[in-house]
């Protein structure tokens, strides 16, 4: 039946996403924060969001959040002028940041972020804010990433780059027309702007609003009054390599195999690079069973393996659709080998640091990011112990019950994404490790293929399995951290074989386990394998995009009944 045009225009809209509007509707007002509150909060921000980002001119803020309690009529002028839309959203943000149990109507900050809305310029003349317009559209992207509004933030993050561009923030140091700390401020905000919108377009697989080939990488350097540039560099290289592998890698067939293969390559090598290059005071010693890890340098690393497993996931999910189709397993090169672990190794590690941050009380409830490497670095410990032979037999890692305390954190605290992923977590590390380790969740089970063992018993190891020495195999209880073995040519495992390691295993030497080879034999090995290693990202029965949910949600496909090879 055709529904005819007045019916139509009778019939209620809805939007494909939701508006803003729906995060900030009905938040009851709250008293302002004070000067010692407000102090606070600028703290909590700064000691998250400082050193690999640039969001606002410490100095200026500081100077203004002293005017607006000098006096009634300081605070006046102040409660008028742009930059106090700026200072809502930084209070915002910090009452996001803060690990306060209570619950909120709507998210913490809400209020202030609603407030800020209030005073947001219309687009037709928010660039006679000039600057502090970037400032804005930066921080209220980063609210609603934290919020989980992944849409709303990529609207909000595209008008800050435009803006930023339009203002001239992006052009190399010596031809912007201003003093030597206003460049400064202007360069980095710049940055800042550009990785947001790498970031969200790549977690929604949208294309970014700048493409690389028309900027010049002209990153910023040292400045007297500024932080050292050092990490925010390194987070840019990182975010341009993200964004190469979105629109190179995942471009259905927009590369040829020799380019794909090239591409894949030197994407890793830079990232290699990359990692060489964090500072001393802020990298983590990997060696160390107890890790000890600033908020600056676990961004940095988080960012770092995320793109790494970014790169290399597909592989893995062709090992799994093997698995399930019973495809007849081909001996697996050193170059798929050596991909595969570097995958496993960068999610146990995203793991060992979230595990780290929330022991020493450096992981935010609501940061979106760590919310984010935790699911990724899960989703790829799952497919591995599900595309293994012997996985499924033996206890899953201990990292994989970490992820979860780590997830449970988040969704306890009130982050309803947390919940959400973990609730999906839970499901299929159920599937593959049977409910002695993991207890499945009861509502809105997927039903899922059985994974290889007989109906009727566990998937991990019924009665008699017993867990890898040194770990117990009751789950989130044992606090045995295994160490992975030495990657070293002659007692490397393969993907085929042992991965987790054994009670005498040495650690990773991380210069050689992600420093491949990529000029010397493995670099052969990788031009041999070129036609698998294509085939992983342009499989048009796996149509993957590099978007965690959507490939996600294709493992779960595939383990569903009726699903691949069915």
């Amino acid at each position: 039946m055709r529904t005819t045009h007045d019916e139509q225009q009778d019939a209620p809209f809805t939007p494909e996403w939701t508006s803003t509007e729906e995060l900030i509707r009905g938040i009851p007002p709250q008293i302002m924060p004070g000067e010692a509150e407000s102090n606070r909060l600028l703290g909590l921000f700064n000691d998250y969001m400082s050193g690999n980002q640039h969001f606002i001119d410490q100095r200026t803020f500081a100077d203004n959040l002293t005017l607006l309690f000098q006096n009634q009529a300081t605070r006046a002028k102040q409660m008028k002028t742009p930059w106090f839309t700026l200072y809502l959203l930084v209070m915002a943000m910090g009452k996001l940041m803060e690990a306060d149990r209570r619950i909120y109507d709507g998210p913490p900050g809400a209020f202030y972020f609603a407030e800020a809305m209030k005073r947001f310029p219309p687009l037709h003349s928010i660039s006679e804010y000039g600057i502090v317009g970037v400032e804005i559209l930066c921080l209220a992207t980063t609210y609603l990433q934290w919020c989980d509004r992944k849409k709303d933030s990529y609207f909000f993050v595209g008008t800050a780059v435009r803006l930023a561009l339009t203002l001239g923030c992006n052009l190399p140091f010596a031809e912007q027309q201003c003093l030597p700390s206003e460049r400064a401020h202007r360069t980095r905000i710049w940055w800042t702007a550009y990785m947001l919108d790498q970031r969200i377009s790549a977690g929604l697989g949208l294309p970014a609003s700048v493409d690389d080939r028309q900027i010049t990488f002209d990153l910023p350097g040292p400045s007297p009054g500024f932080e050292s540039p050092e990490a925010l560099n390194i987070n840019v290289r990182i975010a341009r390599a993200t964004s190469e592998i979105m629109t190179s890698l995942y471009s259905n067939g927009g590369l040829s195999q020799g380019d794909l293969i090239k591409k894949m390559r030197n994407v890793l090598q830079s990232l290699y690079d990359t990692g060489r290059s964090i500072p001393l005071n802020i990298a983590i010693d990997f060696k160390s069973k107890e890790l000890e890890v600033t908020r600056s340098g676990s961004s940095l690393y988080l960012r770092l393996f995320s793109a790494i497993i970014l790169c290399i996931r597909p592989i893995l999910l062709q090992k799994v659709k093997d698995k399930v189709q019973d495809t007849q397993k081909q001996i697996v090169t050193p170059a798929i080998s050596q991909l595969c672990l570097l995958c496993n190794e960068a999610a146990l590690r995203t793991i060992r640091i979230l595990y780290a941050m929330k022991k020493q009380d450096e992981i935010a409830p609501f940061a979106f990011f760590d919310l984010d490497a935790a699911f990724s670095a899960a989703f790829v410990l799952i497919m591995r112990g599900f595309a293994h032979k012997n996985d499924s037999q033996k206890p899953p890692p201990q990292e994989l019950h970490q992820a979860v305390e780590v997830l449970e954190y988040l969704s306890a605290a009130g982050n309803n994404a947390a919940s959400h992923r973990l609730k999906e977590i839970k499901q299929l590390e159920a599937h593959v490790w049977g409910s002695r380790y993991f207890p499945p969740e009861k509502d809105g089970d997927v039903q899922m293929k059985d994974s290889g063992t007989p109906h009727g018993e566990p998937h991990a190891g019924g009665s008699g399995a017993q867990g890898t020495p040194g770990q117990s195999g009751e789950g989130s209880g044992s606090q045995v951290v295994l160490s992975p073995p030495d990657p070293s040519p002659s007692t490397q495992p393969s993907w085929d074989g042992e991965m987790f390691g054994t009670e005498s295993a040495e650690s990773y030497d991380p210069d050689q386990l992600f420093g491949l080879d990529l000029n010397g034999s493995l670099g052969q090995e990788f031009s041999l394998e070129a036609e698998g290693i294509y085939a992983s990202f342009n499989d048009p029965t796996l149509p993957l995009t590099g978007v965690d949910q959507l490939d996600w949600a294709e493992l779960e496909k595939m383990m569903a009944p009726g699903g691949y090879g069915s």
